[in-house]
Formats: structure tokens, sequence, C-alpha cells
């Protein structure tokens, strides 16, 4: 699990797609450890949270269901 700046845990998956959706696809690739440096701006940042925070969510709901 890593822990994100603004206090999300995310897997591997997430942190890969979360990379991809920062449109740095190559980094994601190139990250051995599923964890890359990223520019993030405010806006982004808050777009991302909220993203994040909904698949924090999702992830958790079906965790529940199993």
């Amino acid at each position: 699990m890593y822990i994100f700046p603004f206090g999300n845990e995310a897997t591997c998956g997430e942190t890969f797609v979360f990379l991809f959706l920062m449109d740095q696809p190559r980094s994601a690739r190139s990250s051995e450890n599923c964890f890359a440096s990223w520019k993030v701006t405010p806006i982004s940042a808050s777009i991302i949270f909220v993203m994040m925070r909904q698949m924090h969510d999702a992830h958790r709901l079906i965790q529940q269901v199993k």
C-alpha cells in the first residue's frame, strides 16, 4: 500500500491508473516498484483526490461484498 500526498491509500494497480491518468504512462511503465514521481497542480490534485476517493470507496465495497 502506498500513501499519497493527500492521505489516500492505493494498491499497485491504482497507482498505475493514477500515473496513467496523469498522462505519464512512461513513468508508470518504467517504475519497478509501481511508484514514480509526478508533478501535480492544485486543480489536478483535487480532481485526482475525488477519483482516488471513489476508487478507494469502490474497492472497500467490493471487499465487503466478498
